[in-house]
């Protein structure tokens, strides 16, 4: 075990205390190329497991690394394959049911967020990019209000 000054202690003391020290965030990455299916529904349910199954203990243990070293760890995200190369193999590809099973995910293993509700563009539009922009456009006041909840979420537990 490493030997500690008493000065070591009282300057990392400070670094927490003074000037907020702390982890901004643990991520978890998961590829979801195995989530893929020309079904999305089943995209979904591929999609909703493995996210659970993967992060149902991120929170406890970014929690108890928190409690064990004193210094707060302000997020615990998740992040994935761009969903816009999950929905693509789809038949009927509905990016707003993606992002209602994300949400959902998130919620049940209790990360602040998850990261990869995005489209993935190399070199040039791609036809997948147009679809899943008309369908951002078309339910941005869902979409908002998504963004809303999970602001509000977030200064929640700010106060907390």
């Amino acid at each position: 075990m490493a030997d500690f000054n008493e000065k070591d202690i009282i300057e990392t003391i400070e670094m927490i205390k003074v000037h907020h020290l702390d982890i901004r965030t643990t991520t978890l990455a998961l590829s979801l190329r195995d989530c893929i299916s020309e079904d999305i529904k089943i995209a979904g349910d591929k999609i909703y497991n493995k996210i659970v199954k993967y992060a149902k203990n991120l929170k406890k243990y970014a929690d108890d690394l928190e409690n064990e070293f004193s210094i707060p760890i302000i997020n615990k995200r998740i992040a994935i394959t761009p969903i816009s190369l999950i929905g693509e193999s789809a038949k009927n590809p509905d990016y707003i049911y993606l992002a209602e099973v994300l949400d959902k995910a998130a919620n049940e293993v209790g990360v602040d967020f998850i990261g990869g509700f995005s489209v993935f563009v190399e070199k040039a539009v791609q036809k997948e990019m147009k679809f899943f922009s008309n369908q951002y456009l078309k339910h941005w006041q869902k979409l908002q209000n998504y963004a809303r909840v999970l602001i509000l979420q977030h200064q929640k537990q700010e106060l907390t």
